[in-house]
Order: C-alpha cells, then sequence, then structure tokens
C-alpha cells in the first residue's frame, strides 16, 4: 500500500461542500468516483478541511491510501482525465505512511474576495461578493485588522454547531487590500495555480500590505505579499447581489502588481493565515470588517468584538462564494 498526497483546486458552485452528502454532489464524492477508475479500489480520501457549499479551493490537499503502481504523474494525468472541468489536481506525491492531511498541516491561507462597484460584475458572480452597500473603506477595513493579529479566543468569529476542544487559534497574517480582476490567472501569480510553499501571491516585491503577528501595522516589503483577509459568524445575512447562475471561474480577483494596491479597483481582497480555523471564522470576520468599511463600526470595534467571547457580539457571516482556501502548509 502507497499513501498520496494530492493538492486540488476546485470552483465550489456547483458542489454541496467538501463533504459526502447523500443527496447531493460534493467535492469529495466527485474525486473518489474518479480515484475509483483510475485504480479500481474503493478509495476514500481525507482533506485537510471540509469547505462548505460555493466555497472555492486553489490549494486543497488530501491524502489516501492505494495499492495503484502509477507514479504520481501519470496518476496526475489519469485522475484529471476522470475529473469534471471544474476541478483539478494539480500535484501529486508519493508521502510516508502516517502522512495526516489535517493533523500534520502547520498553517492554512484563506482568500476573500469583495467586488464593491456600482454594478456587479457578472462574470465573476460566483466567485465574489457583490456588496450592495457602497463603496468601502479598504484602508479602515486594513487597519481594523490588525486587532486579530496574534493568539486569541475566536469564539466571537465561530458559527454555532461545531464544538471544539478550544477555540484558541493564532493568526500569523492578515491584510485587506484593493486589487484588480485577473482573466485566465486564478488568484496566482501569474502562472494560473498555488502550491504548498506559499507561492500564490508572490508579486515580484513591489506588493501588497500585510500586517504580520509581532509588527502589526508595519508593511512588509519582502518577496511575500498577501492582503488580509476577513471572517465571519452566522448572525443576519449580509447583502449580496450577484446570487445563482454560472460564470467564468477564471475571472477572479487577484493581487496588484502596484505598490499599495490599486485605490481605482472595486475589489477588495482580504487574506487571512493561521494555524486553523474554526467553524466559518473566516467569513465572520470578513463580515466584521465589512461594518467598518461601511462606516458603520469604528476601526476598533473588532478588537472589542474578539474580547467579547460571543458570536452575537460580531458582524453578519459573508456569503460563500467569495472564499477560496488557498494553500495548506506542512
Amino acid at each position: 500500500m502507497r499513501t498520496i498526497k494530492l493538492t486540488i483546486a476546485y470552483d465550489g458552485t456547483a458542489y454541496a461542500g467538501w463533504q459526502y452528502q447523500p443527496d447531493r454532489m460534493s467535492v469529495q464524492e466527485t474525486l473518489e468516483n474518479a480515484l475509483n477508475k483510475v485504480t479500481g479500489e474503493r478509495i476514500r480520501v481525507l482533506a485537510s478541511g471540509r469547505t462548505d457549499a460555493g466555497v472555492h479551493a486553489l490549494g486543497q490537499v488530501v491524502g489516501f491510501r492505494t495499492e495503484c503502481k502509477l507514479p504520481p504523474d501519470a496518476l496526475l494525468r489519469a485522475i484529471n482525465a476522470n475529473l469534471p472541468p471544474d476541478m483539478a489536481v494539480l500535484d501529486a506525491a508519493e508521502v510516508p505512511d502516517g502522512f495526516h492531511p489535517i493533523s500534520h498541516a502547520r498553517r492554512k491561507r484563506y482568500r476573500y474576495v469583495i467586488h464593491d462597484g456600482p454594478v456587479r460584475d457578472i462574470f465573476s458572480r460566483n466567485h465574489v461578493w457583490h456588496c450592495c452597500y457602497g463603496r468601502l473603506d479598504a484602508e479602515a477595513m486594513n487597519r481594523a485588522a490588525a486587532a486579530l493579529l496574534g493568539t486569541h479566543d475566536f469564539s466571537s468569529f465561530e458559527s454555532a454547531g461545531a464544538p471544539r476542544e478550544t477555540s484558541v487559534r493564532t493568526i500569523f497574517a492578515i491584510g485587506v487590500e484593493r486589487g484588480r480582476a485577473g482573466q485566465g490567472r486564478g488568484l496566482g501569480d501569474g502562472d494560473g495555480g498555488t502550491g504548498d510553499e506559499g507561492e500564490g501571491l508572490e508579486d515580484g516585491g513591489e506588493g501588497l500590505g500585510i500586517r504580520r503577528c509581532g509588527n502589526a501595522g508595519m508593511r512588509e516589503c519582502g518577496k511575500w505579499k498577501r492582503p488580509a483577509t476577513a471572517i465571519a459568524g452566522d448572525m443576519e445575512t449580509p447583502r449580496d447581489c450577484d446570487r445563482g447562475g454560472t460564470s467564468q471561474a477564471s475571472i477572479v480577483a487577484q493581487p496588484c502588481a502596484e505598490k499599495g494596491g490599486n485605490p481605482q479597483s472595486d475589489f477588495i481582497i482580504i487574506e487571512v493565515e493561521a494555524d486553523g480555523f474554526l467553524y466559518n471564522m473566516v467569513r465572520a470576520i470578513v463580515g466584521t470588517l465589512v461594518e467598518v468599511g461601511r462606516g458603520k463600526r469604528p476601526v476598533s470595534w473588532p478588537g472589542e468584538v474578539l474580547r467579547a467571547a460571543d458570536r452575537r457580539a460580531a458582524g453578519p457571516t459573508a456569503p460563500p462564494q467569495g472564499l477560496f482556501l488557498v494553500n495548506v502548509e506542512y
């Protein structure tokens, strides 16, 4: 028996989420069906995390055991030949038998994309949250996000129904930036993909503003740039003007090459990297930061929400279609 690690990307629009559903198509079932055809076995995969319905992935990691003798590169091609157009294996590798996609993950990175232009972008409607609140103050959102850096009890940003031993998590990096819309290049750095080494936001060193644990308020000028990410809980449903339909998955928001972002852009990119995430944590953070961006709450408010340790204190849960699992680091 061999243990295989796959890095996969998928457009979550047509799926009921990652996890198997008895009456609806899931990402897990679709991938396992392809693996069963390729290997002739009944394969069960384990993912680094379970994305919800409508949530996308640029670098989801899964593991499985198989007796298939195909080398990783041939296995990758064979699996992709049996997958639908909205899913692809980006990398396949044989790993030690003890590999565990969940417990061995050191950090994860999520991206959330908001469109706040006066007219919704119909081609990206399944991959952004089109806010109907008017133009948001991305700079204020970025300042507000700094309060979430570090190790905290994030229970204010956790939806009900997912009990855990602890709601303490560490956010290593967070930032909010205006970006630009990119066609056919995904959310990466121009090569259409993202891997486990965290290169998806590399922009040649002229990058996006980022706040890191330990130097909140500083702008990093290093190689790896990332904008902040937000997270949201499950109170009210926020206004969203781009529900339903199909769209071009390749048209999404991506980081802007100019330092400081593009102030004229109608896209806001929020990214967050942490050692783990609670249920709906990113979407709850996003919904909270949007309240700041609307001018409904002060920049200091997310810090107050964090200290309250009460989901009712935070903003609404942002809709799923703007969320992307970007990378999992081991």
